[in-house]
């Protein structure tokens, strides 16, 4: 433990204290590796940081556990990147800690598994949390509040501190909460924020918030024993617009001015659960021992939906534009002023025969309107809605006295109004409502021009980790023949469960009072939004749930042990191994989220299904002289028994489809195994007091991910293959360090070589041509899978 800034490190490893990060005011990932040669974050776009890159490799090759626990690790499949990455609907992201829980940090560089297992590829950062015996020194209570503002994103930061000691009992909470937006960029507070698309050059508008919470509560009856139970719940928050995002205009249209924005409403959270026994009595086995349990839940979302706003849609093209004022009083539709409505028409001297019609005050003066361009006149924010075209909501409108409008046309110069006599209208009763329309053909009613609702489209996508897992971590310091040893070993028990949640749909926000309220009639039966043609994404909203990963259960177990033999003062050696045991279990089943069909069917067992009967021609009454003509009539039955025969042929081969894409799911998600070995062999030399030369060999692996092994996606442009004999990389790291150290500070120059195997990477394996529904040859399609390097 560096508590002394001045001590000199282990090779490849810095460990940051409490004391440490406040001194440094560490506020965020970026700022813990601000000193770090070699490490940097991964940044993620609208989502943030996403791990570390150590030495060249990031994400899953560089593990990253709190308290012990693997945190989130990000979908590593290329094609699955390849395919969605560029869209930013997904969180796949790993996730971040709240620095102000922590009691240290250890940053490792170079291959190293040995304390953390799979990821340990290009190294590691583990992060430990304080408890309330790192407050209580000489005290039994503590009290503290931190505050504080970064200028880069405007963060303000708001930290309570609460520990104290009562007898056999100790507890901590720790609360904090950030308040920030998107990081400034260079230009931020000049550039033009009123552009969208590809050429804006400020940072897209996020507000940020982080909630962190960390309570402790411990019990210690004597020296020996010590009882632990914890809760550490993180949260944090983004939601903004992308504002940068130029994906929504068509290819044969690359300038064509977008219509919507794309908000966004991100969230990573993550919840752990532990419970932790401690043993301090010393004996042949161990000087320490810790037990510990713990259950974490770690979601990823991204929410992203396209709608109108205020940037995208103004003037006409606002789907809740209604500028004139035009509103609902008692039933009725009056202007802005509250009185009724008054039109005036007057005839176009173009010859045209149309006329223009204007909404006047009671003063006649024609209300103001916004001129949107040359062509917008006042009508073109209301019109005359054609009666019989509207049904009128009896909840909010007087269905009873309904004023409408007769415009004047080439039969009639006049415009006409009164009020709707029971004659002329239509009721209609459903689900508890009465709806109403007009049914004379020329009457109309006065409404604001445009739809009264937002349409909106949205992606809803969560990815999630679900851990279990059990501890053993034990210490034990001995001697034999005068060498000073120190041993660290233990092992781990955990369970995985990883899956993805996909809502995708469309629906209408924001309704206003001349929103269309009900579908309407025909043919005497209600509408409903499987009957009904038009498309109305308020009256019809659909959502559906469906998942591009099979949700996959990993179990591991591992044991490891780490000795220091300290030789004398000038030499010691370091010697770790670790052995680990994972296993993958595909765990689709009726309750998971839908894979599409579409995406696997007859991906590797072709689907063969019952070819239809041939039809005979199909007999017409009149070629038999009539209707009831008893040839006819037989022709007729056996037609009508082969169309019935070809119907079930027809209903037995779309279940078979839907069979066949359920064996293809069978037969790729195959329960893997996978086993390594890692190791690390260190060596440290003191010549002198100001010289120290330390030499390091080890060994780390990284598990290939359950998306990089099943994930599948076959598409007519690009399809996946799942790869189920994914070998685990590999990395061999050599070093060497030297340190010149003295009583004022350390300066430690290194060199290093690191070699890798098994490298997991996305490769072309050929063109394959498929068939079609009807069992000829479709269009070639490309296939790529996984492949070991």
């Amino acid at each position: 433990d560096n508590n002394n800034d001045n001590t000199p490190p282990k090779i490849a490893e810095t460990v940051k204290t409490a004391s440490q990060l406040k001194r440094q005011q560490v506020q965020d990932s970026r700022d813990l590796v601000r000193y770090e040669t070699g490490v940097t974050v991964v940044e993620a776009g609208r989502f943030g940081s996403s791990g570390y890159a150590i030495r060249g490799v990031d994400e899953n090759r560089v593990a990253i556990t709190v308290d012990g626990l693997h945190q989130a690790e990000t979908l590593s499949s290329q094609g699955f990147k390849e395919l969605f990455e560029g869209y930013g609907n997904f969180n796949n992201t790993r996730n971040s800690v709240e620095i102000e829980t922590l009691k240290q940090a250890k940053i490792t560089k170079g291959a190293d598994s040995i304390k953390v297992g799979s990821g340990g590829l290009g190294g590691s950062v583990i992060f430990e949390t304080k408890d309330a015996r790192d407050y209580l020194i000489e005290k039994d209570w503590h009290i503290g509040y931190r505050t504080g503002y970064s200028t880069s994103d405007n963060q303000e930061l708001h930290s309570v501190t609460l520990a104290g000691r009562y007898k056999w009992f100790d507890a901590l909470i720790i609360k904090t909460k950030r308040h920030g937006h998107e990081i400034e960029n260079y230009d931020y507070k000049i550039a033009n924020d009123g552009v969208i698309g590809r050429l804006r050059e400020k940072t897209d508008p996020y507000k940020i918030t982080k909630d962190s919470t960390l309570v402790k509560f411990s019990f210690q009856p004597n020296e020996s024993h010590r009882f632990t139970i914890m809760g550490d719940i993180y949260d944090l928050h983004s939601e903004g617009q992308d504002l940068s995002y130029s994906l929504q205009a068509s290819k044969t249209q690359p300038d064509a001015k977008n219509t919507s924005t794309r908000h966004t409403n991100d969230s990573s959270k993550r919840k752990n659960y532990g419970f932790s026994y401690e043993n301090y009595s010393s004996n042949l086995f161990w000087d320490t021992l810790k037990l510990s349990y713990s259950e974490q839940k770690i979601t990823n979302k991204a929410r992203t939906d396209d709608y109108c706003d205020e940037r995208t849609c103004q003037g006409p093209f606002n789907p809740l534009s209604n500028p004139l004022g035009l509103q609902l009083k008692d039933g009725k539709i009056v202007d802005k002023e509250g009185n009724p409505l008054k039109v005036v028409s007057k005839k176009k001297t173009d010859g045209s025969g149309d006329y223009i019609h204007t909404l006047v005050d009671s003063s006649n003066n024609p209300y103001a309107y916004p001129a949107w361009d040359d062509s917008t006149t006042q009508s073109t924010y209301w019109t005359f809605k054609r009666g019989r075209d509207y049904w009128l909501d009896c909840s909010l409108f007087d269905c009873d006295n309904i004023t409408y409008y007769r415009p004047p046309s080439s039969y009639n110069s006049n415009l006409v109004t009164g009020t709707a006599a029971n004659s002329d209208l239509e009721k209609v009763t459903h689900n508890g409502k009465t709806y109403a329309r007009l049914t004379n053909y020329n009457y109309s009613i006065i409404l604001p021009n445009s739809k009264g609702y937002v349409d909106r489209n949205y992606s809803d996508r969560d990815l999630n980790t679900r851990t279990r897992q059990l501890n053993l971590d034990l210490t034990k310091q001995f001697s034999i023949v005068n060498i000073e040893n120190t041993l660290l070993y233990g092992g781990a028990l955990s369970r995985t469960e990883k899956s993805m949640v996909n809502k995708s749909g469309y629906d209408g926000k924001d309704p206003q009072w001349w929103a269309d309220s009900f579908l309407g009639m025909r043919s005497g039966k209600v509408l409903t939004c499987e009957t009904d043609s038009n498309f109305n994404g308020y009256l019809c909203p659909k959502e559906e749930v469906f998942s591009f990963l099979i949700p996959v259960i990993s179990k591991n177990k591992s044991i490891y042990f780490n000795n220091t033999m300290k030789i004398n003062d000038y030499l010691s050696f370091d010697l770790g191994y670790r052995y680990d045991r994972i296993k993958y279990q595909p765990n689709y089943s009726s309750d998971s989220p839908k894979i599409p069909d579409d995406m696997v069917k007859e991906l590797f067992i072709p689907f063969v299904g019952k070819p239809l009967a041939k039809l005979p021609k199909e007999p017409k009454w009149w070629n038999y002289g009539n209707p009831t003509n008893p040839t006819y009539l037989k022709e007729k039955s056996k037609y009508d028994a082969a169309v019935a025969e070809n119907k079930k042929i027809e209903e037995q081969n779309v279940e078979a489809r839907k069979q066949n894409a359920r064996d293809n799911i069978n037969y790729f998600a195959q329960n893997k195994k996978y086993k390594a070995h890692s190791y690390a062999f260190t060596t440290t030399i003191d010549p002198t007091d100001f010289i120290k030369v330390q030499l390091k060999y080890s060994k780390g692996f990284r598990a290939p991910t359950s998306d990089e092994v099943y994930f599948t996606f076959k598409h007519p442009d690009f399809s996946i293959l799942p790869n189920v004999n994914l070998k685990p990389e590999i990395a061999k790291t050599q070093e060497i360090a030297l340190t010149f150290y003295g009583r004022h500070g350390f300066i430690t120059t290194s060199a290093f070589k690191t070699k890798y195997n098994d490298f997991i990477d996305l490769k072309f394996i050929g063109v394959k041509n498929e068939k079609n529904q009807a069992g000829g040859q479709a269009r070639a399609q490309d296939f790529f899978n996984v492949p070991k390097y």
